[in-house]
């Protein structure tokens, strides 16, 4: 249905002349990309303010884009599957929050563990993004830099004495980024 919106919206564009036929295609995905996005960012948000967690909602997906964004990870096949799958992992965060904050010497240890995996994995090369060597490279480095910074400010915030809740979501956004990565290491050796 997005796909279809955005063609038209395009094909619009194309008999404007603002976009030549030619980049129809990529803006037909850039724009699809965009709005489906904007879509889950939405429903999540609008999840943390059904069950009164909309700041630490964000403050999750902050950690956890920033990260996600570097290292890769497990990706579903189609739109539909990712946003249920993104907004239930959001919504099974905020809603069980009430059991695995009373276990934060646990959630902040499997940080650590998550913080190493990425250090040691870096980035998974996703056959869509088909990055070079080079590529891979850097995206490891600025994936570790990332986590590295993440994990330090988490660890501060710890040590001052912040809202365990706050620094709990932030170790979470780590946590399931490395899950992720886990995940597709073992999808990318199935596969072979």
């Amino acid at each position: 249905m997005i796909d279809r919106l955005m063609v038209k919206m395009v094909d619009n564009m194309i008999k404007a002349d603002i976009i030549s036929v030619d980049d129809k295609e990529a803006y037909v995905y850039a724009y699809t990309i965009v709005v489906e996005k904007i879509l889950t960012l939405i429903t999540i948000g609008i999840t943390g303010v059904v069950l009164h967690r909309l700041v630490n909602i964000i403050i999750f997906l902050c950690i956890f884009m920033l990260l996600r964004r570097r290292t890769g990870g497990f990706h579903l096949e189609t739109f539909g599957q990712c946003f249920i799958g993104t907004n239930l992992i959001c919504i099974s965060i905020e809603v069980c929050d009430f059991i695995w904050l009373k276990y934060m010497t646990l959630v902040i240890f499997l940080c650590m563990v998550s913080v190493a995996y990425i250090l040691c994995v870096g980035t998974v090369n996703h056959p869509n993004l088909a990055l070079s060597d080079i590529e891979l490279m850097e995206s490891r480095k600025r994936a570790r830099i990332v986590v590295v910074l993440e994990a330090l400010l988490t660890i501060v915030l710890c040590i001052v004495g912040v809202d365990r809740t706050i620094t709990g979501y932030m170790a979470m956004g780590i946590n399931i980024c490395a899950l992720l990565l886990f995940m597709s290491k073992i999808q990318s050796r199935m596969n072979k």
